[in-house]
């Protein structure tokens, strides 16, 4: 079965989609979508995940003045076949539960839809009030605004601990219900970690940092229901240092090229180590552990932080990365009949630590000189159809590998996204169904830098990997 989409006029595909035409020979397009588990042990367990029924794949094909859809099957084991896509590029549509659509520029004929995730394939939830109660011994002396955390990559759980000891105390006892969450099973591993609050530079900057840790070793699975005590000791892990010199007023130079008239701020920025099971790239895996992080104060200006001590805890199969995260709020200017809007994007730069420079400045700078339909997207355009050709110049400063582009409807409160697509060059035909009449949007393009991603393993993600966003004016079809 068909899906078919007229257009009033052809649109030329730039780097999403290229004229596949209707008389080119049959091909099919075959791929599939599992989970890589990577458990406590150093075994690998790949297997459909749970949502597979809720996913939905096709293809989209321009053919002269219109799109075809070709419908893509997803087998019981995750393999998925789209027939009838023909010879030439074409646009990967996939749809994940409770996610709007994503489009992907292909020529491939074998998809990777896969990612990887830490920790054992079954995760059964308590259903019923399940304790542990930890009995931690030789804590660093208890401080205001201490804390504790469990991390668990079997269960994959990262939990902070509502224990609050006495000021001074090297001891606590609390119990933790695991109602709600991951049972731990026999052969899981973890860590309780004790964190503190220093300060760092001559600015003092506030950071929290791991001072001390205990292993936990599950010797048998926990019943739903049941309950355990954990005498745990905790000790002081091998200390490692980090020298920060962040020149924030170098990306604070960026932020007048973010939005429509420079309407950009910088609301937070934290640098921060963290310890990444198995070497996955943190800001797209669901599960790191905080050894260090430092909040800037509020402002633009330079900030050096010194030498900073933190604890390293972990065994050698986590990796240690740097994460660079600045919050930027952009503002969204009332145009077409819709209200002004705003929306706060992350931009980041994710590194391994080993090798990384001490000095921080922006390596990548915005998408730039936007237009939609062939007019000016920095100022807000009315009539520029329902698949326009949304295209912009590549960044000044850096080279990106691709951009993620993503279409947002104004009118409420809060922007409302209505997909994203993944472009590799500087142009893309925004896809049928995408824009309604009537309708206000603006488009968020991220230049993203990622040498080693692979556009036939969207989900597959790699480090360094640094992403700056920048918006659109408002436009209507």
């Amino acid at each position: 079965m068909r899906r078919a989409w007229t257009l009033g006029v052809a649109m030329g595909l730039g780097a999403v989609v290229a004229c596949g035409g209707s008389s080119t020979p049959s091909t099919t397009v075959t791929g599939s979508r599992l989970v890589t588990y990577w458990k406590d042990d150093g075994s690998v367990v790949a297997q459909p995940p749970p949502d597979l029924a809720q996913t939905a794949v096709s293809a989209l094909v321009q053919e002269g003045a219109g799109w075809r859809e070709a419908p893509g099957t997803i087998a019981a084991d995750g393999t998925f076949t789209i027939p009838d896509v023909g010879t030439g590029n074409y646009t990967l549509r996939v749809v994940l539960p409770n996610t709007p659509p994503r489009y992907y520029p292909e020529s491939s004929r074998h998809i990777d839809l896969g990612t990887d995730l830490v920790g054992r394939p079954t995760r059964p939830l308590a259903t019923q009030s399940t304790l542990v109660t930890f009995s931690l011994s030789n804590l660093e002396p208890w401080a205001t605004g201490d804390g504790l955390t469990l991390i668990s990559t079997g269960a994959r759980l990262n939990t902070s601990v509502p224990a609050a000891p006495i000021a001074g105390a090297t001891s606590v006892e609390y119990a933790l219900d695991f109602l709600n969450r991951p049972l731990p099973e026999a052969g899981d591993q973890g860590w309780v970690l004790q964190t503190t609050h220093l300060v760092a530079g001559p600015r003092a900057v506030p950071c929290t940092a791991v001072v001390r840790s205990a292993a936990v070793a599950t010797s048998a699975s926990l019943p739903d229901g049941g309950s355990v005590t954990l005498p745990l000791a905790l000790s002081t892990a091998p200390q490692a240092t980090v020298t920060a010199d962040v020149r924030r007023s170098q990306f604070a130079a960026l932020l007048p090229e973010l939005a429509p008239g420079g309407t950009a701020t910088i609301s937070a920025f934290n640098v921060a180590v963290r310890a990444v099971p198995r070497d996955f790239s943190v800001y797209y895996a669901p599960f790191y552990a905080s050894l260090l992080t430092a909040s800037l104060p509020a402002g633009t200006d330079d900030v050096d932080l010194g030498t900073v001590s933190y604890a390293r805890p972990f065994p050698t199969w986590f990796t240690e990365v740097r994460a660079v995260e600045w919050l930027v709020t952009m503002q969204i200017p009332a145009a077409l009949g819709a209200s002004a809007g705003s929306i706060t994007f992350q931009a980041s730069r994710i590194e391994r630590l080993a090798g990384a420079p001490s000095v921080i400045v922006p390596t990548l700078g915005p998408a730039r000189q936007p237009r939609i339909a062939g007019l000016d997207a920095l100022q807000a355009q009315a009539g520029v159809g329902l698949t326009p050709t949304l295209s912009w110049s590549r960044p000044a400063l850096g080279a990106a590998s691709r951009y993620s582009v993503t279409v947002w409807e104004l009118g409420g409160s809060v922007p409302v996204s209505r997909g994203s697509l993944v472009v590799t060059g500087t142009s893309v035909v925004l896809p049928p169904a995408l824009l309604e009449p009537g309708k206000v949007y603006f488009a968020g393009i991220t230049a993203v830098s990622e040498p080693g991603w692979d556009p036939a393993a969207p989900y597959r993600y790699a480090a360094p990997r640094e992403l700056v966003p920048f918006v659109t004016a408002p436009f209507s079809p």
